[in-house]
């Protein structure tokens, strides 16, 4: 089961993270999304993973939920396909999680953090969020200044 989050860490991290997500996947594959679409977006995934997460559901089921709520979202708010949207969305996630499964580790190991404070201390999410996002603001910083797109996603934008 996932533990539950408090609103500060949806406002330091969960809308923060969903930024940058949709901000990596839609820059990768050149889907034109504007930072106030995004930034509607993460809030609303914010509010929705706050709910979300404490509803009692098997290890997973989460972010399947979260995922299926993210891209009927950007759908009906951004009008991009839902092929579209599903590519974008998954792209900037595995680099969320990929990241994640990197620092976090790294961060819990080098600060000798008991992983379970970390559902004790919920401000513990925000330290390890904090290498992780950083990344990802470079990240997007280079995909935009050398133009790197996987695939051009842009034909099929509807918007």
């Amino acid at each position: 089961m996932v533990h539950s989050i408090p609103w500060y860490i949806v406002l330091t991290v969960s809308i923060p993270e969903t930024f940058l997500c949709l901000s990596l996947g839609f820059s990768l594959f050149n889907v034109p999304v504007n930072n106030k679409d995004k930034l509607i977006l993460s809030i609303l995934a914010g509010i929705s993973s706050y709910i979300i997460r404490k509803i009692p559901l098997l290890f997973g089921v989460h972010t399947f939920i979260f995922l299926i709520f993210l891209v009927i979202l950007t759908r009906l708010l951004c009008k991009i396909g839902l092929i579209q949207s599903v590519i974008c969305i998954l792209a900037g996630m595995m680099i969320v999680g990929i990241l994640q499964s990197i620092t976090s580790p790294l961060i819990i190991d080098l600060s000798g953090i008991n992983v379970n404070e970390v559902s004790d201390k919920p401000w513990i999410n925000l330290i390890l969020f904090l290498p992780s996002g950083l990344i990802m603001t470079l990240l997007y910083y280079l995909i935009k200044k050398f133009n790197l797109i996987l695939y051009d996603l842009k034909i099929y934008y509807e918007g």
